[in-house]
């Protein structure tokens, strides 16, 4: 089953902001807070008389796992919208005194493609995620033991293929508990191309550097930066003397040796410190780190 708070059938007619959503995908943490807000609620509406059933039923307390995207070292903001739901599922329970328990779980992948999935085609898509290896954490062994359900989170669905995964891992590893697909936003098929998705990723921002000083700078600075795989991507994509002298900007010079430090250790997580698209940018914010780290001294 799937669950969807924001159902797409015009890209010129959103029922949601396009603007949030953008600096959601570039690691706002209030719009994350925000939006999960909204999708938990929708889980609530469709599925929590159910779970509350199940709980009785057993007449003991129950767990439920949340899965997010699939993710490395560094989540996705999908990732975190997962993080929240949870949360705000909790809270939920807590106060109707109900012994429901949302658990997040992990599903990891092996690999990190360099390229923007938002802005493949859907057969592209269906060619990436081929290449994909994802596993639970936990193992399905202790998931099967452990929970009596399972949400599947995540943003938008576009063509499907992440699904179509997801349900091959699920069979694969015979994972049998009852489970649902949660969806803050679902593009309904044929309404336009998949490409949509990257418009609405990039709405905030009308340049690629417009990401780096605005979505890390600012917003480290008052901490509502949520640190993702999309954000690192760019950054450690960008040409190597824009990043220099963004680094070496008015706002960049507000970053504490904390901030930069961030950055190098997200980087690290994902291995991104050794794939050859991103080596020669980590190097960069690695010595800017260094300096930073001996004036400070």
């Amino acid at each position: 089953m799937r669950i969807v708070t924001h159902t797409i059938t015009d890209e010129n007619k959103l029922s949601f902001s396009p603007y949030q959503y953008s600096l959601f995908k570039h690691g706002s943490r209030s719009i994350a807070i925000r939006f999960a807000q909204e999708l938990a609620r929708t889980i609530l509406e469709e599925k929590g008389k159910t779970f509350r059933a199940v709980q009785e039923g057993l007449g003991s307390h129950i767990q439920i796992a949340v899965f997010g995207a699939p993710y490395n070292g560094v989540k996705t903001a999908s990732s975190y919208l997962a993080e929240f739901v949870t949360d705000f599922l909790n809270q939920y329970f807590k106060r109707e005194n109900v012994s429901v328990e949302f658990v997040e779980c992990k599903i990891r992948r092996q690999h990190s493609y360099t390229q923007d999935y938002s802005a493949m085609t859907g057969s592209d898509r269906e060619t990436a995620l081929t290449s994909e290896t994802f596993e639970f954490v936990p193992p399905v062994q202790e998931i099967q033991e452990r929970f009596v359900y399972a949400l599947f989170v995540d943003d938008v669905l576009i063509t499907g293929a992440h699904e179509r995964r997801i349900q091959e891992l699920i069979a694969r590893e015979n994972l049998t508990i009852q489970h649902d697909f949660c969806y803050y936003a679902l593009l309904t098929e044929g309404c336009c191309e998949p490409q949509f998705e990257d418009r609405i990723n990039n709405t905030a921002f009308s340049n690629l550097p417009m990401v780096f000083p605005t979505a890390i700078g600012a917003r480290l600075v008052d901490g509502d930066f949520l640190p993702n795989t999309r954000v690192m991507k760019r950054i450690l994509s960008l040409e190597k003397n824009l990043l220099e002298e963004l680094l070496k900007g008015t706002i960049i010079t507000e970053l504490s040796y904390w901030n930069l430090l961030l950055l190098v250790e997200h980087a690290e997580l994902n291995n991104y410190h050794t794939h050859d698209t991103y080596k020669e940018n980590y190097n960069i914010i690695l010595n800017k780190l260094e300096h930073v780290r001996f004036t400070e001294k």
